[in-house]
């Protein structure tokens, strides 16, 4: 093999050799920006996971405190029959309670809970409208705007607990309405995004008023 011969082959191994460098080099910096990537949208979805388990966290801390002040204020029927004015229902709950003026106004509240709001992605929010009343009334004395308590909530229900009237046994019910006295502990069971997939809730709030 003459001189040229041999450079040209060397040459042209050098180039194959550039090649596969410039090849491999491509190669994982792909891999490293998908990596990058990967790693950012986990870092991501982590941090709208914590945000949204603690705004779950303030809204329950919220709803407990609610209906550990809830009022056993009775309504006479035109019979002569009573009932609490504590509308339970599996999607929505409505109460009176007393507010000590930090969040909200001070003095007796009308409390409205409800889901609503579900949107085309399938999560919605745990809602309420809380307003100073008269007593006696479940309706507020001004028509306040609903505000979120817990969001991004695929779904809801709540269930009660306690003796609906005075006598009978104590059990759950998917509703607490017409009843004498307050139930003795409400129930929130849900499904919420809180992550890269849903997770089930399960919370219990206690009535202490009775």
């Amino acid at each position: 093999m003459s001189r040229r011969q041999r450079k040209s082959s060397s040459q042209g191994g050098f180039v194959l050799a550039e090649a596969l460098l410039c090849v491999i080099l491509i190669a994982l910096t792909v891999a490293l920006v998908a990596t990058t990537l990967t790693f950012g949208r986990r870092v991501a979805d982590a941090g709208r996971g914590r945000e949204r388990i603690a705004q779950m966290s303030t809204g329950a801390q919220a709803l407990a405190g609610w209906l550990a002040r809830a009022l056993p204020v009775q309504q006479v029927g035109a019979g002569g029959g009573r009932r609490v004015l504590f509308e339970g229902q599996a999607s929505r709950l409505t109460f009176l309670t007393l507010s000590q003026g930090d969040a909200q106004p001070g003095g007796i509240l009308a409390v409205t809970v409800t889901f609503a709001g579900h949107t085309t992605g399938g999560t919605g929010a745990l809602v309420f409208v809380a307003a100073p009343v008269l007593v006696g009334t479940l309706s507020p004395l001004a028509d306040p705007g609903e505000q979120v308590l817990i969001g991004h909530v695929v779904t809801g229900q709540f269930r009660y607990f306690g003796a609906p009237a005075d006598g009978e046994a104590p059990r759950w019910l998917d509703h607490w309405t017409q009843a004498s006295r307050l139930p003795d502990l409400v129930a929130l069971h849900a499904t919420l995004a809180l992550g890269a997939r849903p997770e089930t809730v399960d919370l219990t709030f206690r009535v202490f008023a009775h």
